[in-house]
C-alpha cells in the first residue's frame, strides 16, 4: 500500500507559478459602406456569440426627451416590417438561443448567442431587429406604461434614489444628471413617430460595430456581412453632446428623506474621468486599492475594523465623457455620519501617504489575476471588445493592458489619489431619516433635505 509523506499544515501551500495568458485573438475589418466589424475565432465551444452596437445610447437624448433611447431600444424587438414579436421569439426560440436588445449612455446593442450552424440565421435577425424595426403602437403603448411602473418602483427603493440624487448632485442638468430610462412625464409624452424619427436618425452603418466571438472562421465569415449590411444607411455619426458637471462648493450633503429607515444607503463622490483619459489605467489601480475589491480599504474599514456595513466599495464610471467616481455603501443609521467620516479619511491617507509596495503589489496581482477570468465565455470576450470598440481603444490595447497595470508604482497611484479625488469638493447623499441624519451630518457640511417622492 503506497505511503504519503504527511501534510504540514501548519503552512499554507506555495503557490503554483503564474500560467501565462493572451487575450483572444482577433481581427478588426472595416466593410462598406462603414461597419467596423471585430472577429475573434474561438474554437473551444460550437457557440458564437453577437453584438451589433450603434450610436443610439442615451447621451444622445436631449433633456426634454430623457428616456426616448431606452423606449427605442425596448421596443425595437417587438416587431419589424416582416416579423411580429411572437414570430421573432419563436424563430429565436427554435435555434436554442436568445436575443436581446439594450441600452447603455453610448450604444444601443442588439445581442444574440446561438449554435455555430445558426449563425446565418441569427444574423438575418439581428440584422431584420436592428434595421427594420417597425415599433408597432400597441407595443409602444404597452412599455411605456411598463417603464413608468419601473420608475415608480424605484422611488420605493433605496439605492435607486440614492444613485438618482447623487448623479443630480454632481451632474445638475447635464447628461448624466438624469436617468438613462427616463422620467414618468417624458416617457408618456412618446409616440410611435418619436420612435421611428429616433432610429432614423441614429441607425446607420457608419459609426456601427459588428462583433461576432466564437467557433467562426472570418475569410468565410467577412463576405457575408458585406451583404447584410449593404443596404443600411449612411449617414455621419452622431456629434457627442457637451459633457458638464456640477463645481461642487465644499461638501454638499443631501438627505433623501425616508421616515424610520433603520439602514441608509450612502453615496460620496465626484465628477471622475473620462474612459478616454491617459490616467484611466493608474487610477484604476488606485481605485481597486481604495475601495475596488474586497480587501480594499475602505471595505476592511467599514465592514471588518468597524462594522458599519456588509460591503462598500468605490468605482470610476466607464463613460465617453467624465463619468463619476462614487463611494457606495449601505450602513445602519446610526452609524451614517461615523462611515462618511472614516471614507473621507481613507480618501485623505491616500492623498497624503505613499502606499507600501506591499499592498501595491497585492492590488496589482488581484487585478492581473481577475483579468483572464473576463475572458472564460464568450460573452466576457464580447464585452472587452465592446470597450475597444466604444471607447476607440488601439488594437493592442489587451495585449499591454499587463504590462501597463504592472508599470504603475506608488508615485502614480498616489499623483492620481491627488489629482482625480477630493474631499473638500465632494457630493454626500444619504437615504434615510432626516431627523437623525441631518443633525449627525451637519458636523460634516450644510445639509439639504428632499422628501422621497421628489424623484
Amino acid at each position: 500500500m503506497a505511503t504519503h509523506p504527511a501534510l504540514d499544515r501548519s503552512q499554507p501551500p506555495s503557490p503554483e507559478a503564474a500560467r501565462s495568458f493572451s487575450f483572444p485573438r482577433f481581427e478588426s475589418h472595416r466593410i462598406e459602406p462603414g461597419l467596423r466589424v471585430l472577429l475573434a475565432p474561438i474554437h473551444r465551444t460550437p457557440l458564437v456569440d453577437i453584438r451589433l452596437l450603434t450610436q443610439a445610447g442615451a447621451q444622445f437624448d436631449s433633456a426634454p426627451n430623457a428616456g426616448l433611447a431606452h423606449l427605442v431600444s425596448a421596443v425595437q424587438d417587438e416587431g419589424t416590417q416582416s416579423r411580429t414579436a411572437d414570430q421573432i421569439a419563436r424563430a429565436i426560440e427554435q435555434l436554442g438561443g436568445y436575443l436581446s436588445t439594450g441600452v447603455n449612455w453610448e450604444t444601443a446593442a442588439v445581442s444574440c448567442g446561438v449554435l455555430a450552424e445558426h449563425l446565418d440565421t441569427a444574423l438575418d435577425l439581428v440584422n431584420d431587429v436592428a434595421a427594420q424595426a417597425s415599433f408597432p403602437e400597441a407595443e409602444v403603448d404597452r412599455l411605456e406604461s411598463q417603464i413608468v411602473a419601473e420608475i415608480e418602483r424605484r422611488r420605493t427603493q433605496p439605492s435607486a434614489l440614492a444613485n438618482l440624487h447623487f448623479a443630480r448632485a454632481v451632474f445638475g442638468d447635464g447628461v448624466y444628471g438624469r436617468r438613462i430610462i427616463g422620467s414618468a412625464e417624458t416617457v408618456m409624452r412618446f409616440e410611435r413617430q418619436h420612435l421611428a424619427e429616433f432610429h432614423k436618425n441614429h441607425f446607420s452603418a457608419r459609426g456601427a460595430t459588428l462583433i461576432i466571438c466564437g467557433d467562426i472562421d472570418p475569410d468565410i465569415l467577412l463576405p457575408r456581412l458585406e451583404h447584410l449590411c449593404a443596404a443600411w444607411p449612411v449617414l455621419e455619426p452622431p456629434a457627442l453632446p457637451s459633457f458638464h458637471h456640477r463645481e461642487l462648493e465644499g461638501i454638499e450633503i443631501t438627505i433623501v428623506d425616508r421616515p424610520d429607515a433603520p439602514q441608509t444607503e450612502l453615496r460620496l463622490g465626484h465628477v471622475g474621468l473620462s474612459r478616454h483619459h491617459p490616467d484611466y489605467i493608474p487610477a484604476a489601480v488606485m481605485n481597486c486599492l481604495l475601495g475596488g475589491r474586497f480587501m480594499s480599504r475602505i471595505n476592511i474599514n467599514l465592514r471588518e475594523k468597524h462594522g458599519y456595513t456588509y460591503g462598500a466599495g468605490s468605482s470610476f464610471a466607464k463613460r465617453s465623457g467624465a463619468g463619476p467616481f462614487v463611494v457606495s455603501t449601505a450602513v445602519g443609521t446610526e452609524h451614517t455620519a461615523a462611515a462618511a467620516t472614516e471614507i473621507l479619511r481613507e480618501i485623505e491617507r491616500l492623498q497624503r501617504e505613499a502606499v507600501e509596495e506591499v499592498e501595491l503589489a497585492e492590488t496589482k496581482s488581484y487585478l492581473l489575476g481577475t483579468f483572464p477570468y473576463s475572458t472564460q465565455t464568450l460573452e466576457g470576450v464580447t464585452a472587452r471588445l465592446y470597450d475597444l470598440a466604444v471607447f476607440e481603444l488601439p488594437d493592442d490595447y489587451y495585449s499591454t493592458y499587463e504590462d501597463s497595470i504592472r508599470s504603475v508604482d506608488m508615485a502614480d497611484v498616489q499623483r492620481c489619489a491627488q489629482t482625480h479625488l477630493s474631499t473638500d469638493r465632494i457630493a454626500i447623499v444619504a437615504v434615510g431619516p432626516v431627523t437623525e441624519l441631518g443633525p449627525a451630518l451637519e458636523r460634516l457640511g450644510p445639509v439639504r433635505s428632499v422628501p422621497a417622492t421628489s424623484s
